[in-house]
């Protein structure tokens, strides 16, 4: 009975004094005043999505939570919660956000002009800022932009809060000064600037100017805020830790790891520190994930769950030991988008070259009501020109009795000049390097100027010149001048007989004209001398040496959320082309070009792919390198627009004058980026000169591929048959196309 007795006894005093730090409630004079709850959310990437679901169970659990703490995605999640957000909120906006998209600056196709799309989609695996004439290593590797627009999204209620103190919950979020190597605790400032600042990856986010100073993410010095949220003034301290532990050598496995690695000797002392601040310390089980696991959002809130739980006995038992304040009220706050009164629009710390363009895209006459989400189209409008490296935008009450709203949009400094660099192997064409090299306002007139050089079977150097004539509607003026050579195959029955070499120097005058963000119109001329090689063979018949003059039209839509392995959107493009011998021309034909490419998704993850192409020539000699040509999984980066994939087939092996082809496929996500592909397709090409349906013998193949999106660029695995026979082929392709 005495042993049950002392039992008892020692498990209450257990369930009492669940760690050290907790005698810290003993000390002051006062011991039955009001205890104040802390939590503080630690840094780790995506393993913070763990806090949403200590913070579910704790909000489930009613207990209260007075200040809040954290550092880097800490901060993020830590600053929805003393915003007003509950954590269900949080949990469905990181189940809903495209998390991979945050790194790097791409806009959303609802955003982006079709041509920023189009010259800034993924070509370069590296890329340089060119200051003071010389390439430089970038300070990051994204400016930012969609985190950015993101943060300010979601605290818009907050827009007008300098004092942190004022949140539902008084928050405090951690950044390391770049200058001092020392960690700063804000509690005032920009809610969405000062949050961006603490989640600064360094490497891969470019530092957050603040009040004159570059700050970079929180974790580099203090991974644990425990310390700051008791100056806060918290007497119980929670800690939620999913930090990045150190690691044994052998289990650096990138340079991600090695850099957190680096970071993490000098966490180790500032973590240990921390820990003895705090009075309950939660370590959810994400041994399985790491700081990039951000498709493993709703195990991680798993994790979090559960410790919260197994936690939660001592944490009530320590609570109701002592006087507690109650639960701060929070208010509603709607993921909706919603109106706004615009009285003012104000543009900060811009050119006044670039002024008159900023208002002609924002076209807002004040005073004006406007939806929220037009406000962020205008916006992600302004960043597709690719003047800027960041754009900021801050709205707050204009002080009168009517409650209006001043805008005001800050300009970070202008993209400086950029050199490109990227390489590619494929089965076909092996390896080939391109040298790029951007460079923008040459004329001073918004214009910019991209050149690239291109090294290996097909060679070639080639620029391209653009500059704006109106902004509404999107009109420029644009001019391409390409000298290159290139081989084309060509096949009899199957069998290759040569490889015909064509040198070609084109000059491509031509206006745009961009509507709706998605569609594109062009026409202009185009002047082209080539001349063809003599190893051909005598039963072919080519002339050596020709110069074509013609007039082009193009016509395209396109809002492909991605340029590989697309999940979403609709591709659609005519291109006309006419040459005629009384004018200039050596060549008299005609050609017309139609096709289309549809990703509908079907189901998580899965997705159907599908497409068309049609092309028609009028005419008896038409140039070799303008006839159509289908086969392999390698298109030839110069005739792209008459060349096609065809599973089944070599490189080029098909060849006619007129083109029909069709496939269609199932794409699968199996995470992480990684796609498998298999599908149908075929073709029909003839050089009878009449596009006739009924009479075409469709050439069919099959395919299966397996694919992944990396820091080099795709990476793609194919094995296509025609038959199903002993006909099967294997083919490899790495790296961005160019």
């Amino acid at each position: 009975m005495k042993l049950f007795r002392f039992l008892s006894f020692l498990l209450v005093l257990l369930l009492t004094v669940p760690f050290a730090g907790s005698a810290q409630l003993s000390d002051g004079p006062d011991t039955q005043a009001p205890r104040k709850v802390g939590i503080a959310l630690s840094a780790g990437g995506a393993k913070g999505f763990a806090h949403i679901g200590v913070l579910k169970v704790l909000d489930e659990e009613n207990i209260p939570i007075h200040f809040v703490t954290g550092s880097s995605m800490g901060a993020v999640i830590g600053g929805l919660y003393a915003a007003g957000y509950t954590p269900e909120q949080i949990e469905e906006i990181a189940i809903n956000t495209d998390w991979q998209a945050l790194f790097n600056d791409n806009l959303k196709p609802s955003s982006r002009d079709l041509s920023t799309f189009i010259s800034t989609r993924d070509t370069y695996m590296l890329s340089f800022p060119i200051l003071e004439g010389l390439p430089q290593l970038p300070a990051g590797l994204v400016g930012g932009q969609n985190l950015s627009m993101l943060l300010h999204r979601l605290l818009l209620p907050f827009h007008d809060t300098d004092d942190f103190s004022e949140l539902p919950i008084p928050f405090a979020a951690i950044a390391t000064n770049l200058s001092t190597g020392e960690s700063r605790r804000f509690e005032s400032g920009y809610l969405p600037e000062v949050i961006r600042a603490s989640a600064a990856i360094p490497s891969i986010f470019k530092p957050v100017s603040i009040d004159g100073e570059l700050y970079i993410d929180g974790g580099v010095m203090r991974s644990i805020p425990a310390e700051d949220a008791r100056d806060m003034g918290a007497d119980i301290v929670l800690v939620s830790d999913v930090g990045e532990p150190v690691k044994p050598v052998e289990d650096l496995n990138n340079f991600v790891d090695i850099l957190f690695q680096s970071v993490g000797f000098h966490l180790v002392k500032s973590d240990s520190a921390q820990m003895e601040l705090a009075d309950f310390y939660l370590r959810p089980d994400i041994e399985a994930f790491n700081s990039f696991s951000y498709e493993e959002v709703d195990a991680l809130i798993k994790s979090g769950e559960e410790v919260a739980h197994e936690m939660m006995p001592r944490i009530k038992a320590m609570l109701n030991s002592v006087p507690t304040e109650g639960r701060n009220e929070k208010p509603d706050i709607s993921l909706r988008d919603r109106e706004i009164d615009i009285s003012s629009i104000h543009f900060d710390d811009i050119d006044r070259r670039l002024l008159n363009q900023a208002r002609v895209i924002f076209d807002i006459n004040p005073p004006e009501k406007i939806a929220y989400s037009e406000i962020e189209r205008k916006i992600n409008r302004l960043y597709a020109t690719g003047h800027f490296s960041l754009i900021t935008y801050r709205i707050q009450n204009d002080g009168s009795p009517e409650g209006g709203k001043s805008l005001t949009i800050s300009f970070s400094d202008s993209q400086p000049d950029r050199l490109g660099f990227s390489m590619r192997y494929d089965t076909r064409y092996k390896a080939s390097l391109l040298f790029g090299l951007q460079m923008r306002n040459v004329f001073g007139l918004g214009d910019q100027l991209n050149s690239n050089l291109r090294l290996g079977e097909v060679l070639g150097v080639g620029s391209h010149y653009e500059a704006p004539i109106s902004l509404a509607p999107a009109i420029s003026a644009n001019a391409d001048l390409n000298l290159y050579r290139s081989p084309i195959d060509y096949y009899e029955s199957g069998q290759q007989l040569a490889t015909i070499e064509i040198d070609r120097a084109v000059l491509h005058p031509y206006l745009s004209v961009r509507l709706f963000n998605y569609l594109e119109l062009e026409t202009g001329l185009k002047a082209e001398y080539y001349e063809l090689s003599e190893a051909i063979g005598s039963n072919v018949l080519l002339a050596d040496r020709q110069f074509l003059f013609s007039a082009v039209g193009k016509l395209e839509f396109n809002n492909l959320d991605r340029a590989y392995f697309s999940s979403r959107g609709f591709n659609l493009k005519v291109i006309g082309e006419a040459s005629d011998k009384r004018y200039l021309s050596e060549a008299t034909f005609s050609q017309v070009i139609a096709g289309f490419d549809a990703a509908l998704p079907l189901y998580d993850g899965l997705v159907l792919r599908m497409g068309a192409m049609a092309g028609q020539s009028n005419t008896s000699s038409l140039p070799f390198h303008y006839r159509f040509y289908q086969g392999g999984m390698t298109v030839n980066p110069l005739f792209n627009e008459r060349h096609g994939p065809l599973w089944g087939y070599a490189v080029q092996q098909l060849s006619g004058s007129s083109l029909a082809a069709l496939h269609g496929s199932l794409q699968f996500h199996l995470g992480r980026d990684i796609f498998l592909q298999t599908g149908w397709n075929a073709a029909h090409l003839s050089d009878s000169g009449i596009w006739k349906p009924s009479d075409f013998d469709w050439n069919e193949g099959y395919g299966l591929s397996l694919g992944a999106l990396t820091l080099i660029g795709p990476i793609n695995f194919s094995l296509s048959t025609p038959d199903f026979k002993n006909n099967y082929a294997f083919k490899v392709e790495v790296g961005y196309s160019f």
